[in-house]
């Protein structure tokens, strides 16, 4: 005997996180693939960045744009100004557990676990709840 599992030579399976019992097989594994995902791009994204302000002349990195607007990084990255790149880098690294609330919520619902799906959701509303308030603010 070579050790396969008996089921017809599938993968043991592994240990899997409380939103993910129950889940169909395709989709276990999502938060984690997210959260390194986008964890990797911001980091990208940064040091593109960092490397357009070493060999870029031009403002200071210190001295921002005016004010923001998704239309002025737009064009800051199409431009390879570095600000544009550095600021899309920390949105990406903010969303990045964001997404993995947003993917909780979808996980436990497949799932059929109501009340974690609801708990989840009361989360993401807190957390969206507090991005309004500080962009007002």
């Amino acid at each position: 005997m070579s050790g396969a599992p008996e089921d017809g030579g599938s993968t043991p399976t592994r240990s899997l996180r409380p939103e993910e019992r129950g889940v169909p097989r395709g989709l276990q594994g999502l938060v984690s693939r997210a959260l390194r995902g986008g964890t990797v791009l911001s980091v990208v994204l940064v040091l593109i960045g960092m490397i357009l302000v070493a060999v870029r002349d031009g403002p200071s990195l210190l001295t921002p744009p005016s004010a923001f607007s998704f239309g002025a990084m737009a064009s800051g990255i199409v431009h390879l100004a570095p600000f544009g790149f550095l600021l899309l880098g920390l949105i990406v690294l903010v969303l990045t557990p964001v997404s993995r609330v947003v993917i909780s919520v979808a996980l436990f619902s497949a799932s059929g676990d109501r009340q974690f799906m609801w708990l989840t959701i009361t989360v993401l509303a807190v957390l969206i709840l507090s991005v309004i308030v500080g962009v007002i603010a």
